[in-house]
């Protein structure tokens, strides 16, 4: 190839890589998950050495006007090199703004300290900063999970197990709250911690109380979570009567045994 039209290419390159933002590969916001702490992470690719490291990181709730800033990003992986990859990460000091249910938007900022300008849409500008946002919905921190149905007779009591589905890193005790049961049926514990993933309850249904399906609300609460609700069954009825064996069939009678005639001798 002719020095003169290599030199050229090269130049080519250049002027694209003076306007060349970098590109994200990656953005993730961990765990998703309510109250937890949390990491902001992203990975870029360098285009050019005038578009380098990201300078802020911010957030809001979707869809309102006010952004949090957090601290300067640090460099966990990589190289800001010319089309080297470079992976970011900030915490989140605000972790417990972010509620069940509600959309975030991410930016990560990444200023252009270049002189070339930008063309292209018949204008010329040259660009401030590089601007990327993702929006990431948070997930509950733990789910009550009773079991189908309870089943009790009139006058007697069962015990069954209320369990807590907890994510990743969720270790903090949940006070479940057991309401709206009608009277003549309670449960014991009524309302009280739940530690680990289960507890055990007993629930008790007077003689008085009819048979039938009844219900009652659960109500899960902790610190900085917001709280899960959940709905137990409890099927009172009877105790099914014990039915009589099926008699007993009486042995088999061997028939009489089948007498031969006497044997008859003819005179001679």
């Amino acid at each position: 190839m002719p020095p003169t039209k290599f030199l050229l290419i090269l130049a080519a390159l250049a002027l694209a890589g003076c306007v060349s933002a970098p590109k994200l590969e990656d953005m993730s916001l961990d765990p998703l998950t309510e109250g937890s702490a949390k990491t902001v992470r992203a990975t870029f690719q360098t285009r050019f050495c005038q578009w380098t490291a990201p300078s802020h990181v911010r957030y809001r709730r979707a869809g309102t006007p006010s952004w949090v800033e957090l601290e300067a990003p640090a460099l966990a992986s990589g190289d800001v090199k010319f089309y080297k990859t470079s992976t970011w990460e900030v915490p989140v000091r605000g972790s417990t703004d972010f509620k069940e249910g509600e959309l975030y938007e991410i930016q990560w900022i990444i200023p252009y300290y270049g002189n070339a300008p930008l063309y292209g849409c018949h204008e010329s500008r040259r660009p401030d900063a590089a601007v990327f946002a993702r929006k990431f919905a948070v997930t509950p921190a733990f789910a009550i999970a009773p079991p189908a149905s309870v089943s009790v007779a009139p006058g007697g009591n069962a015990k069954f197990d209320i369990a807590i589905d907890r994510s990743a890193g969720f270790n903090t005790p949940v006070n479940l709250v057991i309401a709206g049961l009608p009277p003549g049926i309670t449960v014991v514990p009524p309302a009280g911690p739940i530690v680990g993933s289960s507890r055990t309850y007993t629930v008790s249904a007077a003689p008085t109380v009819a048979p039938g399906s009844y219900t009652a609300t659960l109500t899960g609460q902790s610190p900085q979570r917001t709280n899960q609700s959940g709905t137990l069954s409890i099927v009172v009825a009877p105790v099914a009567a014990e039915s009589a064996p099926p008699p007993v069939a009486p042995p088999p009678v061997a028939p009489p045994p089948i007498e031969k005639p006497a044997e008859t001798t003819s005179p001679k």
